[in-house]
């Protein structure tokens, strides 16, 4: 298969490992990038890849995120991700799960699962019947639940920090902010931000997700998908896939920040700089959302209090800080400054 071949070649990973199962229609992959700092950890994303090569570079890539996030955050963990290819919505079922589960057993600890997209606790509960390495299990089962709250409070912070960077402004009153993609991270970001004072605009390719989000928020106003990328706005926040800011979008995009809660938000590290020309400040996607890998890693041994959440999630704004102040010293992005970070952090480690 040219997917067994692909990850052979990979060089830049420690180990990438093709899970199937054909009494289950298991297919997947795990990916571990670095364990310099710790065990891997990353969720497991449940999408319907379109080719068997999509499935490998999306999930290279994040678990290669995984790791600079985690260097970053200041966490003894590395960076893994797992991808599932399949439909969440008709083909997951608790055997298919269960049979992942035992791959993920066999690494012992080397890989970590939580969720991610497609996945949800409950899911959770069923690959953590066939193994221990697995975090975020429902709290009714003793689990640390749905991360995403964490995720959006770090985003809400990034946010703040941005903007005092970008537009000295103190305060979130009065701009304009779109807002893409409302699941658990978007939408627990709009409830942070809705008493902010602001003028959002709210885009989600669920029309039902939109029905709830009017309900709870009236003031928002929906915009479409065409319409993301020519708004005008102060902030561009998104929270949904990756690669959404491409030399397309680029083309059109008319605002002064991007950050959000989306992995992998630049389809190539050579946006970054292409931002940076257009005058956009960009925060790094590894750095704005560690929120919620912070708080999966407060249930791992030992357990670290909520003060220690709340302190290492408000350290995202100083982690922040320091790479936009280098970036400008520098000269260089954003993107490529937070990169060089991370990777020098996690070089040190091998070597010591």
């Amino acid at each position: 298969m040219v997917f067994e071949m692909l990850a052979k070649r990979d060089k830049s990973h420690e180990q990438v490992i093709f899970c199937s199962n054909s009494e289950t229609g298991l297919k997947g992959i795990i990916a571990i990038h670095s364990t310099a700092l710790g065990p891997s950890l990353g969720g497991c994303r449940m999408y319907p890849y379109s080719t068997e090569k999509h499935a490998l570079d999306d999930v290279l890539r994040l678990s290669e995120a995984m790791s600079y996030k985690a260097a970053l955050a200041g966490l003894p963990l590395g960076g893994g991700k797992s991808v599932i290819i399949a439909d969440p919505e008709k083909d997951k079922t608790p055997e298919l799960l269960w049979s992942f589960g035992v791959h993920i057993e066999s690494l012992k600890g080397r890989y970590i699962v939580a969720k991610d997209m497609g996945i949800v606790t409950e899911d959770l509960q069923y690959i953590g019947d066939q193994s221990s390495y697995v975090v975020g299990r429902p709290v009714q089962r003793g689990g640390l639940g749905d991360p995403s709250r964490s995720t959006a409070k770090g985003v809400y912070y990034g946010i703040k920090s941005a903007v005092k960077w970008k537009l000295k402004k103190d305060s979130l009153k009065g701009l304009r902010l779109i807002l893409q993609g409302l699941g658990g991270v978007g939408s627990n970001l709009l409830e942070l931000l809705s008493n902010e004072g602001m003028e959002i605009f709210v885009q989600d390719i669920k029309t039902s997700v939109i029905d709830e989000i009017k309900s709870r928020f009236p003031k928002v106003k929906v915009i479409s998908e065409d319409e993301v990328f020519t708004t005008e706005c102060d902030i561009f926040s998104p929270c949904s896939v990756g690669a959404i800011i491409n030399e397309t979008s680029l083309k059109t995009m008319s605002c002064s920040i991007v950050a959000g809660g989306a992995n992998n938000q630049l389809s190539h590290t050579s946006i970054g700089k292409k931002l940076l020309d257009k005058h956009i400040l960009y925060i790094p996607d590894f750095i704005i959302n560690s929120g919620g890998l912070i708080y999966v890693s407060s249930y791992m041994s030992p357990k670290k209090s909520n003060e220690w959440i709340e302190n290492k999630i408000q350290g995202i704004s100083q982690t922040i800080n320091k790479v936009c102040e280098l970036s400008q010293v520098e000269n260089v992005d954003t993107a490529q400054m937070a990169l060089i970070l991370a990777r020098e952090k996690i070089k040190r480690s091998y070597l010591s």
